[in-house]
């Protein structure tokens, strides 16, 4: 079973599903939707302060401003992944297998499996040897 620390915070957690044996650290926050699936995986550890944002907004005047301008979009991060402290990340991503991302960055884009990232935008650093 996963183990989180409060507070953590969500909106709905309709589709929000954390494997096993992962670890959440206090103050994490994930914005999901109803339309758009949040998954993580088992064995991840997940830093203090973070935000998962699966929710958007059209940038367009008209678009964002009639009545329903959110969207939601996955965000997929998988087994054994280390997130740092203060890491944000935003719809669309999937974070591959044993990859680490360095606290206070901001993933925008998907990550490689066994990646190191970190930075804002994130960008990756260099390839984390198996052993």
């Amino acid at each position: 079973a996963p183990f989180v620390k409060p507070p953590l915070n969500m909106d709905y957690g309709l589709r929000v599903r954390v494997g096993g044996s992962t670890f959440i650290n206090r103050y994490c926050m994930i914005m999901d939707t109803p339309v758009a699936d949040v998954v993580i995986g088992e064995r991840c550890n997940i830093g203090p302060h973070c935000n998962i944002v699966s929710v958007g907004h059209a940038l367009g005047v008209k678009e964002r401003t009639s009545q329903r301008s959110s969207n939601g979009r996955e965000i997929r991060i998988e087994n054994g992944v280390w997130i740092g402290a203060r890491v944000t990340i935003m719809g669309g991503v999937t974070i591959g297998e044993g990859a680490v991302i360095g606290a206070c960055s901001v993933v925008s884009r998907s990550i490689p499996p066994r990646a190191l990232a970190y930075g804002s935008p994130a960008q990756v650093i260099r390839i984390l040897d198996e052993d």
